[in-house]
């Protein structure tokens, strides 16, 4: 009733052709995200990047982002 002298595993998430799969998987999504995307952690990124679109920031906006926190002080002390 309880199947106790069975030697076949009915896990199919530990046999070996599942785990070499998932190890291709990972390696290739670790592939997509080194090679496709943008790191915004990269200290070596210059360039201001939309994360959701991938498009670089215009001049305006990149210029509006470096200068928020000078100009919301502006804003606080001038209210």
């Amino acid at each position: 009733m309880l199947h106790l002298n069975t030697t076949s595993s009915k896990h199919t998430d530990i046999q070996p052709s599942r785990i070499a799969k998932d190890e291709a998987d990972v390696k290739a999504l670790l592939l997509m995200l080194q090679e496709s995307w943008i790191n915004p952690f990269n200290s070596n990124q210059q360039d201001l990047v939309c994360l959701s679109t991938g498009k670089l920031a215009t001049p305006e906006i990149a210029n509006d982002l470096i200068q928020e926190k000078a100009l919301g002080e502006k804003s606080v002390q001038e209210d």
